[in-house]
């Protein structure tokens, strides 16, 4: 069995804010893409599955994001994003993060 492959089909870029529990614990630089799954050979697969995925540099706040929980990302467009961070470093506050669910306007 093979790996699926994915495309990329958007990526969001800009500054935004880390929430924990509705409050802002950072400031961030972020950089979050959404793929989608690429139907194999012979799939009857009709709904593709779709990753949403990325990166957070906190430029103010708390830097260890890695442990905390669900955190929510703000994005300067209004729209939020339920995440993980990953992988990454408290000492540069650079984190690979996984998004759970999908991208949603703030509130939902």
């Amino acid at each position: 069995m093979t790996s699926p492959s994915y495309q990329t089909i958007d990526v969001t870029e800009g500054t935004g804010e880390v929430l924990s529990g509705g409050e802002r614990v950072a400031n961030v630089d972020y950089t979050v893409r959404t793929r989608q799954e690429l139907p194999s050979a012979g799939s009857q697969e009709c709904q593709a599955r779709r990753l949403i995925d990325g990166h957070v540099l906190v430029r103010e706040g708390e830097r260890q994001l890695r442990g905390m929980g669900p955190l929510v990302l703000r994005m300067q467009d209004g729209r939020e994003a339920t995440f993980l961070a990953d992988l990454g470093n408290p000492d540069t506050g650079a984190f690979t993060i996984k998004v759970s669910g999908s991208i949603r306007q703030a509130g939902y």
